[in-house]
């Protein structure tokens, strides 16, 4: 698995797409628990290095429809477990928990503004405004794997759609990493977001 996504990392993704049969030979993914496990790596690496974004996604794409690609049952929850529906989770796990901590986040930056301002040093709020930081750029990441897996067909125009309004939500106060997802997300995405969304849809926007 390691030494598939190394040379993924290298590749452009047509490159991906016409060596789809290797990679479900090399990947060998025999049970459930080693798809998460690829799933995890995809995610974490698309979120952490830019240029890894579309071949992540490229990837996801490649195996999931692949006639050979695997498909496994979960008792716990109805339909098949495959590439697709666990990498939406994995947005979806993000996504929330970023939203989550938005208000922590800015509270923490206003508070170590303050410190800074007043000469004061490095305290536990410093320390977590630098980690609102890390956050923010997560953020903007996975607002452009967001894009991809929408120009990849992994993800719907609703989920996109419900995307875009979370982060445009708060207009009078916008968390900087809502902004910088928004960005990302629609830059990636381009003009296919016009095209795609329903006529009230657009007009919200």
């Amino acid at each position: 698995m390691e030494a598939s996504l190394a040379w993924l990392s290298r590749v452009s993704p047509a490159g991906v797409w016409w060596r789809r049969s290797w990679i479900i030979a090399e990947v060998k993914i025999p049970e459930q628990q080693t798809l998460i496990g690829l799933v995890d790596k995809i995610f974490d690496k698309a979120l952490v290095d830019e240029r890894f974004s579309e071949l992540g996604a490229c990837m996801c794409k490649t195996i999931f429809a692949h006639p050979q690609a695997p498909q496994f049952t979960d008792p716990e929850r109805s339909g098949s477990i495959h590439m697709r529906t666990l990498i939406l989770d994995k947005c979806q796990e993000e996504f929330e928990g970023s939203s989550q901590g938005r208000a922590a986040a800015c509270a923490a930056a206003a508070a170590a503004g303050k410190e800074l301002a007043a000469g004061k040093e490095l305290t536990a709020r410093t320390a977590a405004a630098a980690a609102g930081k890390k956050i923010a750029a997560r953020q903007r990441l996975l607002g452009q794997f967001i894009g991809f897996l929408y120009k990849h067909q992994l993800l719907t125009e609703r989920i996109l759609h419900y995307c875009i309004t979370q982060l445009l939500e708060d207009d009078d106060n916008p968390w900087p990493g809502d902004v910088e997802c928004l960005c990302k997300l629609l830059s990636t995405v381009g003009g296919q977001v016009s095209h795609c969304c329903a006529v009230c849809e657009a007009a919200y926007y």
